[in-house]
């Protein structure tokens, strides 16, 4: 009877502090040495053991609904085999131990989601579907106050086909699995004007549970019988009777054009083809995180690597990415790449150019390159409210960078413009918005000559 009540007294402590030593326990329960390790014993299968001999340290785990103590996070790599790459515990008071089967170097705790699975957090259009497609799991409906347990409940029990390489549990891995069995979501290039237009329809209706991008735009994932096989993210419009409709329209015409832009700069741009229908625009943008038939490759954004490693998030992406190369994490290279994204996005009126909407390629805990280019349009004119709002763009005049990067962004961006302007498709309102924005650079041209080389 007196053990029960100090085990009841034990874990009380422990689920009050998340590490403590055996020292550290004998004098809070005023015990024995030998009495804590005949109570730790009774408590093993709760019980983290961080360290070794007299720098041993006990944090007591935590269950996490629906899931139990600890899971399993499986990595695939480009060629589709899988590797068991850590085990997430959840820890009282609050947060998780990640132990990585890469390096102990790796292994931390952490207050809340692991920043590594932060991409995966459901978010956007698709992220907003899933709380009523899952209603089993019994997490809020409004996703941007989920907690780190409701996105590993929702990673653990349905999210197969996540962002990166990362599966999170043993549900999750046997649903990857099953999806490459039955090749389901697999389409034939040549359908794809015939089978969007009734994707898009049944996505509006239900959704698609286990899958999951960012992003307020409509879209859906799919793969098609390509040799080798292409993974897809594919952005719709509403349709294009509507106003609202004509102007997404045009804008995703826009960020097929500014990638095509991009091909003949210093950065890699994702690859995208445009798909119309009568009633909408499809833009269809490869996944550069999946490779063949079931190959993935892990991809961090700017985003959750600053909140991280720089702890915070204030700037531009010239500013963020400074702060990563003052800290060594990047190269010089890889920052005049950020750098050039970032005037070039200016240039072409992208208003939404937040720290989700870059990424690195990442591997093993080590930023690698930038992923290819996505989410690059002229966001200051996307409808506000259902409406469209005429907006004044005011390109940012020549800062103190490198002559070279802003003079390779200004002549991508003119290059955007007069293909805007040009292209068939682009309704007639937004041509005539393309072509005043190009003679608003070619004021600025005068102003390179100015800066240093």
């Amino acid at each position: 009877m007196e053990d029960s009540q100090q085990l009841k007294k034990l874990k009380a402590v422990m689920q009050s502090q998340r590490l403590l030593s055996s020292l550290d326990l004998q004098k809070k329960l005023n015990l024995s040495q030998s009495h804590v390790a005949r109570l730790l014993k009774k408590i093993t299968d709760e019980l983290l053991v961080i360290g070794q001999s007299r720098s041993t340290q006990y944090a007591l785990k935590r269950e996490i609904p629906t899931i139990g103590f600890e899971t399993l996070i499986y990595k695939v790599d480009h060629h589709g085999k899988a590797k068991k790459w850590g085990v997430l515990c959840g820890v009282w008071p609050k947060g998780y131990y990640f132990k990585s089967f890469v390096s102990d170097d790796h292994s931390q705790f952490f207050e809340d989601l692991p920043y590594f699975l932060e991409d995966m957090r459901p978010a956007g259009f698709l992220g907003k579907l899933i709380p009523r497609q899952c209603k089993d799991l019994n997490v809020p409906r409004d996703i941007r106050v989920w907690t780190g347990d409701h996105c590993l409940q929702y990673f653990y029990h349905y999210a197969w086909n996540l962002l990166g390489d990362l599966i999170v549990g043993d549900k999750a891995f046997a649903l990857h699995l099953k999806h490459a069995a039955q090749e389901t979501h697999l389409y034939a290039k040549r359908s794809r004007s015939k089978v969007y237009p009734k994707l898009a329809e049944a996505l509006l209706e239900d959704g698609d549970v286990g899958s999951s991008a960012g992003g307020d735009q409509a879209k859906f994932l799919l793969s098609l019988k390509d040799t080798p096989r292409k993974h897809v993210l594919v952005k719709f419009s509403p349709p294009l009777n509507q106003k609202v409709g004509q102007r997404w329209g045009d804008l995703l015409i826009c960020e097929h054009i500014a990638l095509q832009a991009l091909r003949s700069s210093s950065v890699r741009p994702a690859e995208s083809c445009l798909v119309f229908s009568d009633q909408r625009v499809f833009l269809e943008v490869e996944r550069f995180d999946r490779h063949g038939d079931h190959g993935r490759s892990g991809v961090i954004s700017l985003s959750s690597f600053c909140v991280e490693f720089l702890g915070e998030l204030n700037g531009t992406w010239t500013d963020l990415g400074e702060g990563l190369f003052k800290n060594k994490f990047i190269s010089k290279t890889l920052l005049a790449q950020i750098q050039l994204l970032d005037i070039f996005g200016d240039l072409i009126a992208n208003a939404d150019r937040h720290a989700g909407n870059i990424s690195f390629e990442w591997d093993n805990f080590k930023i690698k390159s930038l992923t290819p280019v996505y989410d690059m349009l002229p966001m200051l004119y996307r409808p506000l409210a259902s409406e469209i709002i005429d907006q004044e763009f005011s390109p940012r005049l020549p800062g103190l960078i490198e002559k070279s990067i802003w003079e390779e962004a200004y002549d991508l961006a003119c290059e955007f413009w007069k293909d805007v302007a040009a292209h068939n498709k682009v309704s007639a309102s937004f041509k005539k918005i393309a072509k005043e924005n190009f003679e608003k650079l070619k004021s600025l041209k005068k102003l390179a000559g100015m800066l240093p080389d």
